[in-house]
């Protein structure tokens, strides 16, 4: 291999661990900001229409039902559709995770939800970022 070679493969190797780091990073923040009361969490259940309004998006808002369709059956928040869209984000995307429940704005600033995830970000940066160093220098 030459200098630039060597070079160029370290840069892509950075850019992919930078972006694994990222993609983790937000689905745990999510994931937390998802976490009903009833399992330790900060988002209040009653119905569970307010917990799975919420959605990710990659370059806008999130959009679904902003009120509870009739015939609604309570259930517990599924992250696939949330995972999916993390998967398909690149660093330098801008993404989004909201609630498209009408109610969700006084929730969040009654039981701050989502901004007490939102306050973890630095330390779950620096966690998977640690955790991933840890693993690549055993390589």
């Amino acid at each position: 291999m030459t200098f630039t070679a060597d070079i160029n493969k370290f840069i892509s190797e950075s850019n992919d661990r930078i972006e694994a780091v990222f993609k983790q990073s937000a689905q745990e923040i999510i994931r937390e900001a998802q976490t009903d009361y009833n399992k330790g969490g900060n988002t209040p259940i009653d119905t569970s229409f307010l917990i799975n309004s919420g959605q990710a998006a990659i370059g806008n808002l999130p959009i679904g039902p902003d009120e509870q369709p009739e015939g609604y059956t309570p259930r517990d928040w599924n992250p696939g559709e949330t995972v999916t869209t993390i998967n398909r984000w690149r660093v330098g995307e801008t993404l989004y995770f909201g609630w498209t429940a009408n109610y969700a704005k006084p929730m969040e600033n009654r039981f701050k939800f989502m901004r007490k995830a939102a306050q973890n970000w630095q330390y779950t940066v620096a966690k998977n970022a640690g955790l991933l160093m840890s693993r690549t220098l055993r390589e």
